[in-house]
Order: C-alpha cells, then structure tokens, then sequence
C-alpha cells in the first residue's frame, strides 16, 4: 500500500505508452477501474481549483497538470478497451479542459477518440439487447420485462448491462458491484424507485461540431481562410443524418460558407456573437487569417469605410489593436492623416495623368 498524499500517488504513475515492456506495475494500475475513477476524481477537484484563480494571474500552461493527468488517464481506458459512461465523461472533460487551455492538439486526440472509437462502441453495444438483466438490490437475473420504465429505458438499461457483463465476467453474489450500472435504472419491478436516467450520448453533436470547427479553422493555411474543403465536407457526408441535422453541425457549416464564399463578414460578425464560447475558442484560430482578408475585400471595394464599422467586422474593438493593425496596412506614417472623425480612408485614390 502506497502511503503519501492523493497527489504524490497520482503523480508517480507514468504514462502507458512509455512502457515498453509492460513490467512497470505502476504503468499497469492504470488500467484498474477503481484506480482510474479515483484519479478522475482527483482530476476534477484540482480542475476546480484551477478555474478559481483569477484569469489575470493565469500563465499560458496553468491548465498543462490538468491535461497531463487526462492523457494519463485516457491511455489507461484506451489499454483496457473498456468504453463506457465513464469513458465518455472522461473524455468529454479532456474537451472541454483542451478548449480552455487552447491546447488544440490534445483536443484533436481526444476528438479523434471519443467521436470515432467511444460514442461508436456504445451505440454498438446498445445494438444487443440480452433476455435477462440483473437487479442490484434484489441481486438476481430478471427478464427484462420486470423493470420499471419505458420499453426504450428498459432496452437502454439490458443492452449497458449486457456490454458490462461481457467485459467483466460473470455475476457474483460476492461482487455485487461489478455489474452495477451507474447512468440507467437497474432495479427491478419489486425494487424500482423510478428515477429516470440523462442520455449517455447527449454531448455528441456538440463534440461533432467542435470536430468540424476544428477542420475548418484551426487547420486553414493562408491564403484561404478554411481547412480543407474536400476534407470538410467528406467528414460531413458520414455524419448520420440526424447529427448533419443538429444545431452544433449546422453552425459549423455556417462558418465555412461565411469563409468559403471570399469572406462573408457579415454573416461571420453574426455568427461570432451567436457562438458559446467553446465555439469562439475554435474560431477565434481562424480570425488572423480572416481579418486580412475581410481588411483585403473592403479595401478593394471602399475608398472610406465607417471606422466603428470596420472595427466590428476586423473584430478589433480595442484601440490600441485596431492602430497596430492599420499600421501595418497603411504605414505609421499614414495613421493620423487617414483615420479621422470617424472615417478610415482604407486607400487613396490614383491621380490622373494630365494630358
């Protein structure tokens, strides 16, 4: 037995994937459930912690222990092969920890993980619905026709307790606790209080439409202002139709027309405002490139432009931002003379020779 601080014992296990030869028993604990769901408790009270500090006070890696114990505790789900409610919690938190680090390349592993491997197993194993379910408080098979709720619940609840049964083996009157399933009611008829269970699925779509920001933003190289197209929407056509259909997909899309069609700026302002701020995040990566081109657009079609209304659309309502922007566009030297009363001149005009 290990004797020391709940941080000490967590810290000292090492990442799966840098052991070789699979000798290193602390290496190996990882892959306990017990060990991993005490160390996700752990993660998110430190989590918690973290959030508490003041912004101003944060360093850029003030969330890396956060993220350094996920991806530890990721490889231990991944070595087990066991995706469940829990793995999904586990994963769903790297995503939102990665997008407030703005970490995007754990973001993207634990994207790739949840959306193409854990949300995919679950479904599957939601496909087999076994004759009998097991009852945690009278401790016995029934049919499943004994439980309380709905015909779908009911299914929900004997296809997770058949995934569970698979993974680990037979019931045990000594083990009642290794089939017990947390997220869906498992008491029978005599025993049942009737508690309904949330969706084990419901952040789907959103982790979807974070994918897609992901592809369409963060991904693009200049000088267009989007990932790749074909990229883009081949990812979009395997989507089931009723996630192409969902709000968080849709957005998306949104996004890469309004950056597809030479910089829609208006629709992209829109968009921006509508974003929550997970979505802002991922967009936040694009503007850079899409602030340029906007600046590009309107100064091709604009001698003058209102100098509130370009700030809007560059998204540069701090100014001191929007004046190093425009010297960079203009010149220092230009500055003064072509942003006045309210009015930048985004070019001027070429005199005309005289004959």
């Amino acid at each position: 037995m290990y004797r020391g601080s709940i941080e000490e014992e967590f810290d000292r296990l090492p990442l799966l994937s840098r052991q070789s030869d699979g000798s290193n028993m602390d290496a190996l604990s990882m892959r306990a459930k017990d060990i991993q769901r005490r160390f996700y408790d752990h993660i998110l009270e430190q989590f918690e912690r973290l959030q508490k500090v003041d912004p101003t006070e944060r360093t850029d890696y003030h969330f890396d222990p956060v993220l350094a114990k996920l991806r530890k505790l990721r490889e231990g789900i991944t070595s087990t092969g066991v995706y469940d409610e829990f793995a999904a919690n586990v994963y769903e938190t790297s995503v939102d920890v990665c997008l407030l680090a703005k970490n995007f390349a754990e973001l993207l592993k634990s994207l790739v993980q949840i959306l193409g491997t854990v949300y995919p197993r679950i479904i599957g194993d939601k496909q087999r619905v076994p004759d009998l379910i097991w009852c945690t408080k009278c401790q016995r098979d029934r049919p499943i026709s004994s439980f309380a709720g709905s015909e779908q619940e009911r299914a929900s609840a004997a296809m997770e307790y058949g995934r569970q049964r698979r993974v680990r083996g037979p019931t045990s009157d000594s083990e009642p606790e290794a089939v017990t399933i947390s997220r869906f009611q498992t008491f029978c008829s005599d025993c049942s209080s009737g508690e309904r269970k949330e969706d084990l699925l419901s952040r789907r779509a959103e982790l979807t439409g974070y994918m897609l920001l992901y592809l369409i933003c963060y991904t693009a190289r200049g000088p267009k202002c989007y990932g790749d197209a074909n990229k883009v929407m081949e990812y979009y056509r395997e989507l089931p139709t009723d996630l192409q259909r969902d709000q968080n997909v849709t957005f998306a899309l949104s996004v890469f027309k309004a950056l597809h069609a030479d910089i829609d700026y208006v629709s992209l302002a829109h968009l921006w405002h509508e974003a929550s701020t997970n979505q802002q995040t991922l967009l936040q990566t694009v503007w850079p490139l899409a602030r340029q081109r906007i600046y590009d657009v309107l100064s091709r079609a604009y001698y003058t432009y209102p100098e509130k209304q370009l700030r809007l659309s560059l998204r540069l309502e701090v100014q001191d931002q929007f004046t190093d922007f425009m010297r960079k566009q203009i010149g220092s030297d230009s500055v003064a003379s072509r942003i006045n009363n309210g009015t930048v001149q985004l070019r001027v005009p070429k005199r005309v020779k005289q004959r």
